[in-house]
């Protein structure tokens, strides 16, 4: 059984790469947003562009090998908007992201080697609530891009975990440290940072067409 979870785990697959294209009009808070998330997966590759519409992206950039995050901000509304598109089904997710705590402006404690393999971890949610079931295995797509890439080391030192509560998805990234304490191994998570919340504005499948997502409100 731990010869086939290794085999799993470190099973060769297809490099993704990961583009992020940021609009050259976003304000200060989505570009520090865009650095923190940078910071998150370093494979990135963060674009400037000069437009707000993301499907513009899609027709100029049609890259199958490629998860693509378009990030941009509304000058009245002073919101950040973060979009993403599937390289495998095609579909696109629209969210407003919420309740940031950036790395520069919260001291975290924790700490991790940037090029780590990380741990994905999903709360029971993801695998009952219809419209979570459809942001999985693109969640499972972002993280893979980072532990596929050629400069991943070969050990795992932090987890990023995603959870479903008030109708909004929130991440935490935590560094995994091992301690012994009365002759026993114990695992210990530490935040490492940042903090944010996607609450989910739209989706789309790979024709462009809108999808109706029953958004279940659960406390």
């Amino acid at each position: 059984m731990i010869s086939n979870f290794n085999r799993f785990i470190f099973k060769k697959k297809k490099e993704k790469v990961l583009n992020i294209y940021l609009s050259k009009f976003s304000d200060k808070k989505t570009k520090i947003f865009c650095k923190d998330f940078k910071k998150i997966f370093p494979n990135s590759n963060v674009i400037l562009i000069s437009f707000n519409d993301i499907k513009f992206v899609t027709q100029v950039y049609p890259d199958k090998d490629s998860v693509i995050i378009f990030l941009y901000s509304e000058k009245k509304k002073k919101k950040i908007n973060f979009s993403i598109r599937s390289s495998k089904n095609g579909f696109e997710f629209h969210f407003i992201v919420k309740n940031i705590c950036s790395i520069d402006n919260v001291r975290f404690t924790g700490n991790s080697s940037r090029w780590a393999k990380t741990i994905l971890s999903l709360d029971k949610h993801f695998h009952t609530v219809p419209h979570l079931r459809l942001i999985k295995p693109l969640l499972i797509e972002l993280v893979e891009s980072k532990i596929n890439h050629v400069k991943s080391e070969a050990y795992f030192e932090n987890l990023i975990s995603f959870f479903f509560y008030n109708s909004r998805i929130w991440f935490r990234n935590y560094q995994i440290k091992f301690y012994k304490k009365n002759n026993k191994n114990l695992i210990k998570f530490i935040e490492i940072g940042p903090r944010f919340s996607f609450s989910l504005k739209k989706a789309k499948d790979k024709f462009g067409n809108p999808m109706i997502l029953n958004q279940i409100k659960i406390k």
